[in-house]
Order: C-alpha cells, then sequence, then structure tokens
C-alpha cells in the first residue's frame, strides 16, 4: 500500500519583536520578524557580518509618527541594498516603485518618511555571494520609499 503523501511543516515560529527606539541587529536574530512602532526618528543597522540567507522582516504597525524610519547596511558602500520597494500612494496618485540596483554607494540606506503608513513591510536578505541585501517590501502612504 503507498504512503499518503504530507506537504513539509516547519514547526518553528519567527520570534515577535516589537521595536520602538532605535535598534542594531546581530546576524544570530535571523529570521525574526519586527514590529516597528515609531513614534518618533528610528534607526535599525542590519549586522555586518551577516551570513548568506540572514534574513529579517519589517513591518510597521502604527502610522510612523515625527520622524523617519532608516534601514541601515551594516556595512555602509560594501553590502548595499538590490531590489525593489513598491509604493501604493494613499491617494493612489504616485504609485510606483523604488529599485537599488546593489551600486556599493548610493544604495546603503531605506528611509521610511514620516507619513508612511501601518501595513507596510521590508524584507531584507543576505546574498553573501554577491555582497549584497536583497530587499522587497510594499510602503504605504503619500511619500515613497527613498534610497541613499
Amino acid at each position: 500500500m503507498a504512503k499518503v503523501g504530507r506537504a513539509a511543516y516547519a514547526a518553528s515560529r519567527a520570534r515577535l519583536e516589537v521595536v520602538t527606539a532605535d535598534k542594531a541587529i546581530t546576524k544570530n536574530e535571523s529570521g525574526e520578524l519586527y514590529a516597528v512602532d515609531a513614534a518618533a526618528a528610528l534607526a535599525i543597522t542590519l549586522p555586518a557580518d551577516a551570513e548568506s540567507g540572514t534574513r529579517y522582516k519589517f513591518m510597521i504597525i502604527d502610522d510612523v509618527g515625527s520622524g523617519p524610519i532608516t534601514i541601515t547596511t551594516g556595512t555602509t558602500g560594501t553590502q548595499p541594498f538590490q531590489g525593489g520597494i513598491i509604493h501604493v500612494d494613499s491617494a493612489d496618485t504616485t504609485d510606483g516603485v523604488t529599485k537599488a540596483n546593489g551600486t556599493a554607494s548610493g544604495d546603503d540606506v531605506i528611509t521610511l518618511a514620516n507619513d508612511t503608513l501601518q501595513g507596510s513591510h521590508i524584507i531584507c536578505v543576505y546574498d553573501a555571494d554577491n555582497s549584497r541585501w536583497l530587499v522587497e517590501g510594499m510602503v504605504y502612504g503619500p511619500t515613497a520609499a527613498a534610497m541613499s
């Protein structure tokens, strides 16, 4: 008698951490889900010693307050972002994509403006073979995410 095929089952859960102040992330926190609740400017720094496949997800759980949220690579100039962040304007007038092409300069910081709305999210995965952070996400609100 043949065995019934089963879908893979992953019993692990992402560890959830609420971020309300500046945060320097370590590579050992890979796989975590960060619920970002920023009433003021907030800076998140990714690890400089990340290994291939190191992954983080940032979810904006409340409309951003008085300052921007920045996500910065751990080694500025040598581990840039590569990918795209979709922008959906709440007035539906300036939808688009913010793209990072993985150049060594100009793609080290993602900035979410102080008018970013809850539900926005960013996923970062490290690609050690190319020394780049692969990025994807969606930002809701009048201002698109910026790369610098």
